[in-house]
């Protein structure tokens, strides 16, 4: 089952009003994705001379030009990479979400009003606050799970990820600051508050304004989380999650009666059935890195336990 967004209501966003002029810009840029995805994928993506870094520059520029600022900064991002075998299946994911994102663009009308929602807000368009935090939301006792900060031309956006010790429940802020201008201040990984969280629109739960740190009212609502007791049926709850929403990036599972292995130090998860899933870690602090994957691995001692996973671009992270 996809899990609801909590407090949501188609009825509550019907009077939103999306910008008509920008909208007509952005399909302008959803043409110029389209264009450039067909000559790319007409080449062979690893002969396409189409993803030099000047050819990437230049189709970023033209999209900040038609207001798909996201899509202007992923594009240019990739001129980071080199293509080769080991970053295939990273271009494959994203070509494949900017050209999701392009069709939604261009068939905006026919999209329903969640769908919509979700389209507008990673292209840039404003959702005012106020709408947002005058939504139901979920009272909780948060733990600051990961905080990722990324740079790109001038601008720094800061990721936070949070998770409710009551609900099981997963969630993000997103916070921007441009040129120099500081972030706002932030959590750090570990940070326990006591909070009420309320969610964005769009198609799955996720990004999220906290209102002020009330005291914990012993109130909480019933988990809603996507969870597996096996690999395969893993791999068919995150074909649903991405049928139901085609823009998304990451989302956390929970796996139950699952066994943490390692091998030569890649760590994988073993179900009942014998079937294993590699994961990916990373030399960071937060969810996913080698230290806590080593934790867990000490902690479970080879028995089956239960491990929230993330999972992200097409692959696996323990968190």
């Amino acid at each position: 089952m996809i899990p609801a967004i909590p407090g949501y209501s188609v009825e509550a966003w019907k009077s939103f009003v999306f910008n008509p002029g920008r909208l007509r810009r952005m399909q302008e840029g959803a043409g110029i994705i389209l264009d450039f995805l067909q000559l790319v994928l007409g080449q062979g993506l690893l002969a396409s001379e189409l993803l030099s870094e000047d050819n990437l520059k230049e189709l970023s520029t033209r999209l900040v030009d038609t207001q798909i600022p996201g899509a202007a900064r992923k594009i240019k991002s990739f001129a980071r990479y080199e293509l080769n075998p080991e970053t295939l299946p990273m271009f494959r994911f994203e070509l494949r979400y900017l050209g999701n994102l392009a069709h939604m663009l261009m068939g905006f009308e026919q999209l329903s009003l969640s769908a919509k929602l979700q389209v507008w807000q990673i292209c840039g368009g404003l959702i005012s606050k106020e709408l947002v935090l005058n939504q139901p939301g979920v009272n909780d006792r948060w733990v600051t799970k990961s905080v990722v900060v990324a740079r790109e031309d001038g601008l720094v956006t800061r990721k936070t990820w949070f998770y409710g010790t009551h609900t099981l429940m997963w969630a993000f802020t997103l916070d921007y600051s441009f040129g120099t201008q500081p972030l706002p201040e932030g959590n750090k990984v570990g940070d326990t508050f006591n909070g009420t969280a309320k969610f964005y629109p769009g198609l799955l739960p996720g990004r999220i304004l906290f209102t002020e740190k009330a005291e914990d009212s012993g109130v909480y609502r019933t988990p809603d989380v996507m969870r597996f007791e096996d690999i395969a049926r893993l791999k068919l709850g995150v074909a649903r999650l991405a049928a139901h929403d085609p823009l998304f990036h990451e989302y956390p599972v929970l796996m139950d009666k699952i066994i943490l292995a390692s091998n030569n130090g890649q760590f994988y998860l073993v179900d009942v059935n014998n079937e294993f899933l590699p994961l990916i870690t990373v030399e960071k602090r937060g969810y996913g890195s080698k230290d806590d994957a080593w934790e867990r691995f000490a902690d479970a001692g080879g028995h089956p336990v239960s491990l929230w996973i993330m999972v992200s671009q097409g692959q696996f992270i323990l968190i």
